[in-house]
């Protein structure tokens, strides 16, 4: 048997940043910084961001809140490990510098051009995602 918790928490209005630059990108979420505070963002699956993307934004800022399973991986804790505290909830967002390595995409097409499970599989051993610390 397993718990569930939440932690709801309530938060009062913060200034949302206007811009930010991409310092880590994962498929389903990437992480932004505005020199002195980072931020975890959604990602929408068919055009994610990139390291090293500078994006105008016009969002909400809302405390981490995740479920945790008891004996399961505590993504909030990681992310504080990251220095990440708050979420950002888009409202508006243009993309203002868009780098040019797109890394995630590399790694999808790389992917794609073995058709045996398992070569795709040694191959995505060897990867690397690379990470921009500001």
């Amino acid at each position: 048997m397993f718990t569930a918790r939440i932690a709801m928490q309530k938060h009062t209005p913060m200034e949302s940043p206007s811009m930010v630059l991409v310092i880590e990108s994962r498929t389903s979420y990437a992480i932004v910084s505005t020199g002195l505070k980072r931020y975890h963002l959604e990602q929408a699956q068919d055009k994610p961001y990139a390291v090293g993307d500078v994006l105008s934004i016009q969002s909400k800022i809302l405390p981490l809140v995740f479920q945790t399973y008891e004996s399961s991986f505590d993504f909030k804790a990681y992310l504080h490990t990251k220095g990440v505290y708050h979420r950002l909830i888009l409202e508006r967002v243009e993309v203002v510098f868009s780098s040019p390595i797109r890394f995630l995409e590399v790694q999808k097409s790389y992917l794609e051009m073995y058709p045996s499970s398992y070569n795709r599989m040694c191959l995505s051993c060897y990867l690397i995602t690379v990470i921009i610390v500001p």
